[in-house]
């Protein structure tokens, strides 16, 4: 199976390049396939103030935050926010 017929089993719409989730505390969550980062992060803004997005699927990948409110990892350090900043 190539990863078009992989995609098409699982569901995902043509021409998808993020997978977004949104989950509330004792409730259950929502998942949409969109095109572009600006789109998944702007639904998370709609939604919370805390929005994480990771560039990648492993999950050595960072988490940046994207929301209005800050996040902290498990190191006590806040993340960092997103767009990351490129030299």
């Amino acid at each position: 199976m190539d990863a078009v017929d992989v995609a098409e089993l699982l569901g995902v719409p043509a021409g998808a390049r993020f997978w977004a989730s949104s989950e509330e505390e004792d409730a259950g969550g929502e998942s949409a396939y969109l095109q572009t980062a600006e789109e998944a992060i702007a639904g998370g803004r709609a939604r919370s103030r805390v929005v994480l997005i990771r560039v990648g699927s492993r999950r050595d990948e960072p988490y940046f935050s994207a929301g209005d409110a800050p996040v902290f990892g498990n190191d006590g350090e806040p993340l960092s926010v997103w767009p990351p900043h490129r030299e």
